[in-house]
């Protein structure tokens, strides 16, 4: 495996933890559990969690097990307020659109 394919893994490993960490938020997973649920060692989640809590998504409990920070949850609240700009807007638009044709008599 080229150091490139290694990089996509990992990073595809890491996505699939916060996954399976958003299901188990209550509790966390401990390392043999996230090694588990991602089919992969527990060296390479280990060394995918330590990466994950260097970028703050994910810490490590007093009782070992992995929980996410509030770091996704604050994205997903910004995605959140996005969407709904959006509609919004499109909805903003789309009313302008018809009062223009109605005036116009169409």
């Amino acid at each position: 495996m080229t150091a490139k394919e290694k990089k996509g893994a990992q990073v595809r490993r890491c996505f699939l933890i916060c996954d399976i960490l958003v299901e188990n938020v209550a509790y966390g997973l401990t390392n043999k559990e996230i090694a588990d649920a991602t089919r992969t060692s527990a060296v390479n989640a280990h060394r995918d969690l330590e990466l994950l809590e260097s970028m703050g998504e994910v810490r490590r409990r007093d009782n070992g097990r992995w929980v996410l920070t509030t770091k996704p949850l604050a994205r997903h609240k910004k995605y959140e307020q996005a969407h709904s700009d959006m509609i919004a807007r499109a909805n903003e638009v789309r009313e302008n659109i018809t009062a223009a044709a109605t005036r116009r008599g169409g």
